[in-house]
């Protein structure tokens, strides 16, 4: 039997985020919050290890400035949250281009990413700096056929959506 936990609005609509877990996971959740239709936090006991999950959809770029800056302030307040111990994982949609270069922030990013960094692939990257997180997808080599998440209508225009970090 599975389980579904959901943030978002009752009404259905385009936004709201959720886990999928099995009897197994259900069983390990010491907590949940719900923050706003696009970020939900659980809290798993794992045999030998705390894990947090945050689950995202973040704005598109189009959005205006004051929806991104929302979303990230309360994806941050959400962090401050996580016990500094536990295994931190955060994933979703975040709607970010962080582009293939990792100058100066070999920290956070590697070097297997493709295209050019958008703004909310700037906004992603600085979140990351400040957290002490790694945008995974961009760390290991994959071909160029496993890079790409996204093409447009016109079949030219690609592009590899960061989902996890």
């Amino acid at each position: 039997m599975k389980t579904f936990i959901y943030s978002g609005t009752e009404n259905g609509g385009q936004s709201g985020v959720g886990f999928i877990l099995n009897k197994r996971v259900k069983d390990c959740i010491l907590n949940r919050e719900p923050v706003n239709d696009r970020i939900l936090r659980i809290r798993l006991d794992l045999k030998h290890i705390k894990t947090t999950i945050v689950q995202c959809y973040a704005p598109t770029n189009e959005h205006d400035e004051e929806d991104k800056d929302q979303f990230y302030n309360a994806l941050h307040d959400t962090m401050k949250k996580i016990p500094k111990h536990d295994n931190t994982l955060v994933m979703g949609d975040m709607n970010a281009k962080i582009g293939d270069d990792n100058n100066d922030i070999e920290a956070v990013m590697g070097k297997h990413s493709i295209g050019t960094i958008n703004s909310n692939g700037e906004r992603l990257i600085e979140f990351c700096l400040m957290n002490g997180l790694v945008l995974g997808n961009s760390i290991f080599p994959h071909k160029s056929i496993h890079k790409i998440t996204w093409v447009s209508p016109d079949g030219v225009t690609k592009n590899r959506w960061i989902t996890s970090v």
